[in-house]
């Protein structure tokens, strides 16, 4: 009776020992675990861009979602799952669903919306929010100046350029994206500093600074003038970022001879 015992306890220390095995395993150093969302202590930070989307009359504007997931001691979280939704307009991918974070802990939502909305990102039990707001506006409304004249004599002048947004009412707005923009067909390429994109300030104006590029040593001719006096000139704008609203061109002369 004693030896028939025997072999049949075998699988069930074998079974025992597996199980501790893996639990030991698990218990290692190193070992990752399996599960898919924020630990309890990471934190997730929400920004949108723009943060206000100018909204034409009777449209919507969309605003791009960013949901960073970090530890606490704020080391990215790739590879976890999270989801956003909104409280007012539709997110792209739909609300609910499931994004994975990527190597630098991050997901994307695009928001399209007329109204104000909240949005939130999930992961687990930890969540993190954003306010987009909107404001309404026309093409009007959506400027750019050009600042000390519109003139370019030298290669190493500085243009300084200003654009306004605010609303049909006259109020500025602030925290709007404004894109500046060269026209494809200037002679002169240059550069914007610190960039071509820029946020409005609480005056609803944005600011940049624009030099010419090595092109400018080409210069101006009569045979480049179509008047034949040896001026060119060349155009600029800005708009929202989105396509909805962009301001009249305007023109700057290159009298560089």
């Amino acid at each position: 009776m004693t030896i028939r015992q025997g072999p049949r306890r075998r699988p069930l220390l074998a079974a025992a020992a597996c199980a501790l095995g893996l639990a030991l395993a698990a218990a290692a150093p190193g070992c990752e675990s399996s599960d898919p969302t924020a630990p309890a202590d990471s934190v997730i930070t929400v920004s949108a861009d723009p943060q206000t989307v100018v909204v034409p009359s009777g449209g919507s504007g969309t605003a791009t979602i960013t949901a960073r997931l970090r530890s606490k001691n704020g080391s990215p979280l790739p590879d976890q799952e999270m989801t956003f939704s909104t409280t007012q307009g539709t997110l792209d991918p739909p609300a609910e669903s499931l994004l994975t974070t990527d190597d630098d802990g991050q997901a994307l939502s695009v928001l399209t919306t007329s109204s104000p909305a909240t949005v939130t990102a999930r992961s687990g039990s930890i969540s993190g929010t954003t306010q987009v707001n909107t404001a309404q506006g026309n093409l009007s409304q959506f400027l750019l100046n050009i600042s000390p004249v519109q003139e370019l004599l030298a290669c190493n002048d500085t243009l300084t350029f200003t654009a306004e947004v605010r609303t049909t009412a006259g109020d500025p707005v602030e925290d709007v994206l404004v894109c500046f923009i060269e026209a494809t067909a200037n002679t002169i390429a240059g550069n914007f500093n610190p960039g071509d994109q820029e946020f409005t300030d609480s005056s609803g104006e944005a600011t940049v600074t624009w030099t010419p590029g090595s092109q400018c040593n080409s210069r101006c001719t009569a045979a480049g003038d179509p008047n034949g006096g040896g001026v060119c000139s060349f155009f600029f704008s800005v708009d929202d970022c989105n396509g909805n609203f962009e301001s009249q061109q305007e023109q700057v002369t290159d009298r560089i001879n």
